[in-house]
């Protein structure tokens, strides 16, 4: 079974479905989707860091990172969220803070990825 994307954000106050892997039903990328899913948390963590702190080099290279990542284990709704979100840091670069609907959308989209 393959992720559907979202057709409303977390801020609406509705409750969004899961995001399933495309290889969910892959015996051969059972693993490779598990260690992705599991060091999802480290590279939000290290997302909201460079967010926070302002860094917009880093962020964009941890956006960037995760863009890859996320198409290549089968979420194309992360890597299209972390896409659009990368795209909105190169043109403000200097006022990250413009960007905190775009952050928490990137956010609330990894959060929705399971097994």
């Amino acid at each position: 079974m393959s992720e559907h994307p979202p057709d409303r954000h977390a801020s609406d106050g509705v409750d969004l479905p899961p995001l399933r892997s495309e290889f969910a039903d892959d015996p051969e990328m059972a693993e490779l989707v598990e260690f992705f899913l599991h060091e999802l948390e480290e590279r939000l963590a290290a997302l909201r860091d460079a967010y926070e702190g302002g860094h917009a080099d880093e962020l964009r290279s941890v956006v960037h990172q995760l863009k890859g990542a996320a198409g290549g284990y089968g979420f194309p709704s992360i890597s299209e969220a972390a896409r659009k979100f990368e795209h909105s840091i190169l043109i403000e670069e200097a006022e990250l803070s413009t960007l905190r609907e775009e952050f928490e959308n990137l956010i609330t989209t990894c959060r929705r990825a399971t097994h």
